[in-house]
């Protein structure tokens, strides 16, 4: 449920970017301006140091909504001006406006996190698959860096996959898969990922490449066992909770309504 009302805003978001842009074509803010606001905004160094950090954060995090740096401050403070001219309108506590003020000004944060977080759940999942193709592929007498650059439709998830074309891409143009691999992995925030990488790039070093990717793979496939057997763990312990709050409910239902026809009875001995 929750990831559908995430998908929502998401595509909530896409549309709204996507207006802005086509908005941002109009006569009266033409992109010439556009071009010397953003100058003058980046102009200062310490202003085009956090906006650097923050659009290499996003980046990280996939940027889903596809926003730049500027567009991300501009859309929080709007969101954060626009609730709370409405709480003024509405009239409500002042704590409860803060904290609406607040939720919106964070709105986009919450909104990569839990992206990140979807996207890191497949991409754990794909890991495994990827390095036993590898696997396969160099105990045929392929290079290690000619398969890299082959394993880009494996991947369910679609930013790894995507990652993975720009990896063939830079393999094949620069001819360094080590280089690759530091900014393919530089797109993420994932350790597992990390781990991946530097075994990859260890392969490349030492040529040991299928005792390298077996050993990945197996700690790969391990990890997910544990996440699922975590996870299945927590789901029985929901389970349970919910099956005593329903017969703590069933109790209390049933002493409400014997007290209810007890009292009942009583006041009619007692007329």
């Amino acid at each position: 449920m929750f990831f559908q009302i995430f998908y929502l805003i998401k595509f909530i978001f896409i549309r709204l970017n996507r207006k802005i842009d086509e908005a941002s074509c109009k006569k009266f803010i033409s992109k010439e301006k556009l071009k010397n606001f953003e100058k003058y905004i980046y102009s200062n160094e310490e202003r085009k140091k956090i906006l650097l950090n923050t659009q290499n954060k996003l980046n990280i995090l996939g940027n889903p909504l596809k926003l730049t740096s500027i567009k991300f401050y501009a859309i929080k403070i709007a969101l954060a001006l626009f609730f709370f001219l409405l709480s003024c309108f509405a009239k409500r506590p002042f704590y409860i406006s803060l904290l609406i003020i607040i939720i919106a000004f964070f709105l986009i944060d919450i909104i990569y996190y839990f992206s990140n977080l979807d996207d890191n759940k497949k991409i754990l999942y794909d890991l495994p698959d990827i390095c036993d193709i590898l696997n396969v592929q160099t105990s045929a007498g392929v290079g290690l860096g000619t398969a890299l650059c082959e394993v880009y439709d494996i991947p369910k998830c679609k930013r790894l996959k995507n990652a993975l074309i720009e990896l063939a891409a830079q393999i094949n143009i620069t001819k360094n898969p080590a280089d690759a691999m530091d900014r393919f992995v530089s797109k993420f925030n994932l350790i597992e990922l990390k781990s991946f990488a530097f075994s990859i790039k260890q392969a490349l070093q030492t040529g040991k490449s299928k005792d390298i990717l077996n050993k990945q793979s197996d700690i790969l496939k391990a990890n997910n066992i544990f996440r699922i057997q975590e996870r299945t763990k927590k789901i029985d312990s929901q389970l349970a909770l919910i099956a005593v709050i329903i017969f703590f409910g069933v109790i209390l239902f049933v002493v409400y309504s014997f007290s209810i026809q007890l009292n009942e009875n009583l006041i009619n001995i007692f007329k």
